[in-house]
């Protein structure tokens, strides 16, 4: 999810009906059976969300059991986890948590005692909570001692919210199931660590890292880093869906590349990235766009284009209409032309929810027209890698690559 980008929430309750749509559920490519790979599933999300505002669309999601730190006993999985190659960190809804469990959960503190807490700021929200660590096992993989942000704790210590956080986006705190969009994030981008803006908290409240202090620096993991193998990056596979749309499929997610049989980069066109995983450019219609990254955080396609009609829920031409943008690797030596399509979004079927032909654009700010954003629509039918930054990974032909890069 990057964080100049739209919300990559969209409530769909009150779309129109679409004739022709599909109607039963698109299935895997292949099983997710590896200790190293877990089901990745798109639906509506959770029940209060779905409940509350018709589910949200295009958010791909795995289960992450959490454990208070040395236990195998107080423990909890949490489904509905959205899985974000645009970020780095482990992120939970405090309200999922059981009391037991949230209890159990240490504050993380700076060199000089201070409780540390993160906030998130996106355009149209944020998001704020204390760091606390947890033993983290997704499949067969396990990471000890994981600095997470319990989002919207309810301890007293952090109820006041910092200035410097409420103003870092355009909108309100997000710190619900149903605000949020989902029961937590775990942010699995080339980026080794995540680069929130931390506080240091005390009695007196909490002030922002203005000494410098490297405790409060990349406090927020990549969590697949701290993995004793498969630990240099992860593959995402999901299944393709007609244009109508599909209720849900299931694809997977698997940690490390060219680690074990199933995560092997085969003939697979390496992108390499800048040191923020961004790609070089991407040009569409004879204009450069400077801000261009491959995101399963960002549920549309992302770009603007004043030639397309706009509705309330997105681009909405009728219609749907074919493009072709040109993905310019970092370095300028790799390239590939993808094509793609974008359909009318305000007729899309409200018991859908993925959709491959979804975009959405801006034209509010210089960042917004430097945008071309390959969102969850492009993953459809790929199978994606992203090798983390610092991290190795051997190709068919014994080459050895080093992060940060996308591939497919």
């Amino acid at each position: 999810m990057k964080k100049l980008l739209i919300p990559v929430l969209l409530s769909i309750s009150a779309m129109a009906p679409a004739l022709s749509q599909a109607k039963s559920s698109v299935k895997p490519p292949a099983a997710a059976v590896a200790g190293n790979s877990v089901p990745m599933t798109i639906d509506a999300g959770p029940p209060i969300l779905a409940s509350s505002q018709g589910g949200s669309m295009n958010i791909p999601s795995i289960s992450v059991k959490i454990c208070a730190p040395g236990s195998t006993t107080n423990c909890q999985t949490v489904d509905h986890i959205t899985v974000d190659t645009g970020s780095s960190g482990l992120h939970i809804v405090s309200s999922v948590l059981n009391s037991r469990l949230a209890s159990a959960l240490a504050t993380k503190t700076t060199a000089s005692g201070k409780l540390i807490a993160e906030c998130e700021g996106y355009v149209s929200s944020f998001v704020w909570g204390s760091v606390k660590t947890a033993d983290i096992t997704i499949g067969s993989e396990t990471a000890k001692k994981v600095p997470l942000q319990l989002i919207g704790d309810s301890d007293s210590k952090f109820q006041t919210i910092p200035d410097d956080c409420t103003n870092s986006s355009l909108g309100g705190q997000n710190d619900t199931v149903a605000l949020y969009g989902s029961n937590g994030l775990i942010g699995v981008s080339a980026i080794p660590a995540d680069s929130g803006l931390y506080f240091a908290c005390d009695a007196s409240g909490c002030a922002a890292n203005t000494v410098h202090d490297s405790s409060l620096r990349n406090v927020l993991p990549n969590v697949v880093t701290l993995f004793a193998k498969d630990n240099n990056g992860v593959v995402l596979e999901l299944p393709s869906v007609p244009a109508g749309g599909a209720p849900s499929v299931t694809g997977s997610l698997t940690f490390g590349i060219g680690t074990q049989t199933n995560n092997g980069l085969g003939s697979a066109t390496v992108f390499p990235l800048d040191p923020s995983g961004d790609l070089l450019n991407t040009v569409y219609k004879n204009s450069k766009r400077t801000f261009s990254y491959i995101d399963s955080g960002t549920n549309a396609w992302n770009f603007y284009d004043k030639s397309l009609k706009v509705c309330q829920s997105g681009y909405c031409p009728d219609p749907a209409v074919s493009e072709t943008a040109t993905m310019n690797a970092y370095g300028g030596k790799v390239t590939t032309k993808v094509s793609f399509s974008i359909a009318d979004s305000s007729a899309f079927a409200a018991a859908n929810y993925v959709y491959n032909n979804y975009g959405f654009g801006d034209n509010s700010s210089a960042d917004d027209l430097a945008t071309f954003g390959y969102g969850l629509p492009f993953f459809l039918g790929r199978k994606i890698f992203v090798g983390i930054a610092g991290a190795k990974a051997t190709d068919a032909k014994g080459k050895v690559i080093s992060g940060p890069f996308n591939a497919f």
